[in-house]
């Protein structure tokens, strides 16, 4: 094979894999403020020690777009709500 190629693809292949992992976590926390937001009764969310990152401080950032969400006021109306509680210990961002 060719040497010079081999570790280009195995650093591709790591970043896939590291972008494929960071998708899947804020595929979960859409789960969870979709459920948030569309319950009559939830209204404190704990999100401890779940291994959330915030890398890029921007609207990029799928995970911090997520939590942005779960703090901003949602509903319509006299049926509009703040969550009361958003715990994030454990987690950097």
């Amino acid at each position: 094979g060719n040497v010079l190629l081999s570790p280009i693809i195995g650093v591709q292949e790591h970043l896939m894999n590291v972008k494929a992992a960071k998708r899947r976590k804020a595929e979960l926390v859409q789960l969870v403020v979709q459920f948030v937001r569309v319950s009559t009764e939830a209204a404190s969310v704990r999100l401890d020690y779940c291994g959330l990152a915030g890398m890029t401080h921007d609207k990029d950032d799928l995970v911090e777009q997520e939590v942005i969400r779960l703090v901003k006021k949602f509903g319509a109306g006299k049926f509009s709500k703040y969550t009361s509680e958003v715990s994030l210990v454990g987690n950097r961002f």
